[in-house]
């Protein structure tokens, strides 16, 4: 079944106002979680899943999930695609407003294909205020992952870069065409890596 079955059941395109993006191209979906590189039945927040098709890559893998996503329209999808599925929790909230001391147990690993309008704000202060999220894998606007990867002096090097590299090991893995995403923006995307060091 392909994503576009999920997302035509959406029938609104992509909201602005939400900053969504969908990814329509499983082999990025399936890309992505091969990045997580966590053991068998790890945690996983992730946040606005949209229609599923991380989320569908992560279960394939044995992931143990919570999937915070805000529009209900989209919510509502994700319980029929992965109804019956126990490896999976799914929340209508804010990411924003969603209470991540639950976060509870072993080391969690946050996975995102991050909403434009929230992106930068949610990762600053699950970084600095959540210390059970100990792995992130996410997409973010080209640009913004540029700067937080950005060397002292570039013309991209500013407070996000100080922050990422003050407290994680940041790295661009890969680049993501806007052919491959269902989106309100005509940005290209990166998947970015960031670990936290032992002394965080």
């Amino acid at each position: 079944m392909s994503e576009y079955f999920w997302i035509e059941k959406l029938k609104d395109k992509p909201k602005y106002k939400l900053g969504q993006n969908f990814l329509i191209d499983t082999n990025i979906s399936r890309k992505i979680t091969k990045l997580v590189q966590g053991q068998l039945a790890d945690p996983i927040i992730e946040v606005g899943p949209g229609t599923g098709s991380l989320t569908n890559e992560l279960l394939k893998d044995n992931y143990r999930i919570k999937a915070v996503e805000v529009d209900k329209a989209a919510s509502d999808v994700l319980l029929e695609r992965f109804s019956g599925i126990p490896n999976i929790e799914i929340y209508n909230e804010d990411a924003m407003e969603f209470d991540y001391q639950t976060l509870t147990g072993p080391w969690w690993i946050f996975v995102s294909n991050l909403p434009y309008n929230i992106g930068t704000r949610l990762l600053v202060n699950l970084i600095t205020e959540v210390p059970v999220i100990h792995r992130y894998v996410v997409m973010v606007q080209k640009e913004v992952g540029e700067r937080m990867v950005a060397k002292t002096g570039t013309k991209d090097y500013g407070s996000l870069s100080v922050l990422f590299q003050l407290f994680t090991e940041t790295k661009i893995q890969f680049d993501v065409s806007k052919k491959l995403l269902l989106s309100t923006t005509k940005s290209y995307l990166n998947c970015c890596n960031h670990s936290k060091g032992d002394s965080v």
